[in-house]
């Protein structure tokens, strides 16, 4: 059961809102609001950063980091929807996951050879010499995929 309680040390309007052994302060509107925008700026921030690395082609984190900053960015927008426009609300949700989709291949590619690598054995030198060529050309692939991520982000 939920109650609302006095606290005085609690930051805000010094009310607590309390759920057996937990409590939350209740944030008064504009420091509500400041929070949220704090939030969605830092995951906004996230996003761009990690896109400017998928764009440097240098950090083989980048699609990783790109698609999280992306989904947490959604949940965000599906937590805080009853908030925003509906019209603005809806075209960041389709781009946010339009552009998760747009690199799942090029990710799911990535973590597959890098899954191969750790299963062969590198005592048997047949397989090894065998997966070194197959190895050398699903990698051109990442990198081709990653070029590819790459170009089709927005700056």
């Amino acid at each position: 059961m939920e109650n609302v309680v006095e606290d005085p040390q609690a930051p805000g309007a010094g009310l607590v809102l309390t759920s057996g052994t937990t409590s939350a302060p209740i944030l008064d509107p504009p420091e509500l609001a400041r929070s949220i925008e704090a939030g969605l700026a830092r995951g906004t921030q996230d996003l761009a950063d990690a896109a400017r690395r998928v764009r440097a082609g240098s950090d083989p984190e980048a699609i990783h980091d790109l698609r999280v900053a992306a989904r947490r960015l959604l949940i965000a927008l599906r937590v805080w929807e009853p908030l925003c426009r509906v019209r603005l609300h809806r075209v960041l949700t389709r781009q946010l996951r339009r552009e998760r989709r747009r690199f799942g291949s090029a990710r799911e590619l990535e973590m597959n050879v890098a899954w191969l690598e750790s299963r062969v054995p590198s005592s048997d030198v047949a397989v090894s010499t065998g997966a070194i060529a197959g190895f050398a050309r699903m990698k051109r692939r990442v990198r081709r995929r990653r070029r590819q991520a790459a170009s089709r982000l927005r700056p």
